[in-house]
């Protein structure tokens, strides 16, 4: 049963999830990292911001067993500091334009598999800082297969071209533009086991690729430094404590493989290992619903050029259902991440974000949603600092058309001995999605 309740939730998601706002790209600042291992809650109780709405969703075009769901997002923004600069800013208008094509295979019980697939795009034209322009290109697929008595089998690939902002705690001192990169993401996962006990094991794949940055003076510099290909192992073992509250322990391994030996000649590139150990609980009980782990994690590295370090690890979202109208989601992480900047290591990113999701009337949805987070770098003395909080409105006109309205306030700090970039940035946009 637990099975069939996931496959639905997959398919569900799936075509809600093709039904909401592009979210403008200037939005994404406070996000944590992908969890390893998605929970499986039941589908009968989601979000505000994710409930599916069957008089406002497009039922997309039928094709066998298939289903296609075309969408396509334009929106006029505006931005008070284009390249997060914190003297000079420019400001400027741009163009959004977010096109997609989903395809889905519900899953209907435990014999019958899910099937997601989808080419979506995210274009930034801007008025006159033309420097700052995206072409932004993915494809994703992710399938999963019921295989009786509550196993599962999972698994997913991606290719994506992005871009890397001021925003970005990793983004390197003195650049300008946005950084593009390429991203190719593949991953499997098991779970077996019945209501009590079970256990998951997941292997996941993640290279990076970097162009070169472009300085203000209109010259650039080399990132080739920054590719690498990241291979991760995770096992859970998760264990009923009650009808509503399970406790597990997890263990993650990752071996950070840098493309390039060396930075500069001489000076080796940051390979290694790093290693984490979670315990944590998962409650879904009356009004509360979400997963809170938290452990140590150690970043080992090849060369002793630099020194091995390592502290408290957390993860965690909770949602709280207040009322049939109105969730609230608060998330937090701790982990160490990969730079940008030559001359450090690593960097702990410490985040919490909290947001406030209310159903107005059935077709106007508002949100908010305020975020801090804190980059601690390695090899320097230096720490960052990013506030934000933002507001949106989202209304409903029928099964094929929405408007939304979002702003957001962006502060960024920097200090210590080789300080980072400090801006203040206010945005705004209003958007216009149809979908078939």
């Amino acid at each position: 049963m637990a099975t069939m309740k996931f496959s639905k939730k997959v398919s569900n998601l799936a075509i809600a999830g093709a039904a909401l706002v592009p979210v403008p790209a200037w939005a994404q600042v406070m996000t944590n990292p992908i969890p390893v291992l998605p929970s499986d809650y039941p589908s009968e109780r989601v979000s505000v911001s994710e409930r599916y709405r069957p008089e406002f969703q497009a039922s997309g075009i039928p094709l066998g067993v298939l289903t296609v769901l075309p969408q396509v997002g334009v929106g006029a923004n505006y931005t008070s500091n284009v390249f997060g600069t914190a003297t000079g800013a420019s400001n400027d208008f741009w163009l959004g334009v977010d096109p997609s094509l989903t395809i889905t295979k519900r899953g209907g019980n435990d014999d019958t598999a899910s099937f997601q697939a989808k080419v979506d795009a995210a274009l930034r034209r801007f008025a006159d800082e033309k420097a700052a322009n995206e072409t932004g290109l993915g494809a994703e697929v992710s399938a999963t297969m019921p295989m009786g008595g509550g196993n599962y089998l999972a698994g997913g690939a991606s290719a994506r071209r992005n871009y890397e902002r001021q925003d970005s705690g990793s983004f390197p001192t003195g650049a300008l533009a946005p950084i593009r990169y390429a991203q190719y993401i593949g991953y499997l996962r098991f779970r077996a086991g019945g209501s009590r006990i079970r256990g998951t094991v997941a292997v996941d794949v993640d290279k990076t690729q970097f162009n070169n940055a472009r300085l203000a003076a209109g010259t650039s510099f080399d990132q080739g430094f920054r590719d690498r290909t990241v291979l991760r192992g995770t096992g859970r073992v998760e264990a009923s404590l009650t009808g509503a509250t399970s406790g597990f322990v997890e263990g993650r391994y990752s071996n950070v493989n840098y493309t390039r030996s060396f930075i500069t000649p001489g000076v080796a590139n940051r390979d290694g290992d790093q290693y984490e150990g979670l315990a944590g609980l998962r409650i879904d009980s009356g009004k509360l619903r979400g997963t809170v782990a938290a452990g140590y994690t150690r970043r080992v590295f090849d060369s002793a050029l630099y020194r091995d370090f390592g502290g408290f690890a957390l993860t965690g979202q909770m949602v709280y259902y207040a009322s049939g109208l109105t969730t609230v989601t608060l998330n937090g992480f701790r982990n160490i991440t990969e730079s940008g900047d030559p001359n450090i290591s690593a960097q702990f990113t410490t985040g919490v974000n909290a947001r406030v999701d209310h159903e107005l009337l059935r077709y106007i949805i508002l949100s908010g949603t305020a975020g801090y987070n804190v980059n601690t770098y390695r090899g320097i003395n230096r720490e960052d600092k990013l506030a934000q909080v933002r507001g949106s409105v989202r209304y409903l006109a029928n099964r094929h058309f929405e408007i939304n309205a979002e702003a957001a306030y962006t502060k960024r700090t920097s200090n210590g001995a080789a300080f980072g970039p400090e801006y203040n940035r206010f945005e705004f946009g209003v958007n216009l999605v149809g979908r078939l």
